[in-house]
């Protein structure tokens, strides 16, 4: 019993090892070794536990997003009725100021999982777009039910996803704007206000962009 606690304290340490360097380093840049090391750990134990460093890659996406107050993971499971039912500019307000609420609150600039992102984003492995899809599915299925009942459709088409990209797009400038380039931009705080306003913003101008596709397709 005492050697199979310490192996999985092992396996611990060496997944929140692996989740600080990849999220500093990226994948390329992050070295087995040094996994090792900063675990605490023989250098063998990672292909011992997980099999390999890419396998170990991917156990780190899924440890973070599982572990982390991420703003994906809030909408997955939320059963809040302003999001799942009713008014459809009423659930895409909601569903914008949740998603903007915890890009705020969770300080995305130093949080593990968005730092795992940008990094893939900058320098994509391949590795975790299965994983990916998996995660991101139930919260993109929200925003389809939504974005049908705004379009006036039955089918997820080209349309409604154009409409999708534009909306994340907007709502990944506090993810992607360092906070002080954003105060620099907006001569103000980035507070609790500002988050609200940018919220009430973007959905403003998503349905009213919205309805003006409605229009050219009648």
């Amino acid at each position: 019993m005492p050697k199979r606690q310490d192996g999985k304290e092992t396996k611990m340490k060496l997944l929140n090892a692996a989740c600080e360097l990849f999220a500093q380093k990226g994948y390329q840049e992050t070295k087995v070794s040094d996994i090792c090391e900063l675990a605490g750990a023989n250098v063998a134990s990672v292909n011992y536990y997980f099999g390999s460093k890419a396998k170990l890659y991917v156990e780190t996406w899924r440890y973070v997003f599982d572990t982390s107050e991420d703003p994906v993971l809030s909408i997955n499971e939320s059963g809040d009725p302003e999001i799942d039912s009713g008014n459809p500019e009423k659930r895409l307000r909601q569903f914008i100021h949740v998603l903007l609420q915890d890009f705020y609150h969770d300080d995305l600039e130093n949080s593990l999982f968005n730092r795992l992102y940008l990094l893939e984003v900058v320098k994509p492995t391949g590795l975790i777009d299965d994983v990916w899809h998996q995660l991101i599915d139930p919260t993109r299925a929200k925003m389809h039910m939504i974005m049908r009942d705004l379009l006036g459709t039955e089918t997820e088409n080209e349309q409604l996803l154009l409409c999708e990209l534009s909306i994340y797009t907007q709502m990944r400038a506090l993810t992607t704007i360092r906070r002080n380039d954003l105060e620099f931009i907006f001569r103000r705080a980035i507070d609790d206000d500002f988050v609200n306003t940018l919220a009430e913003h973007i959905a403003e101008f998503s349905l009213a962009g919205i309805e003006e596709i409605k229009r050219k397709q009648k």
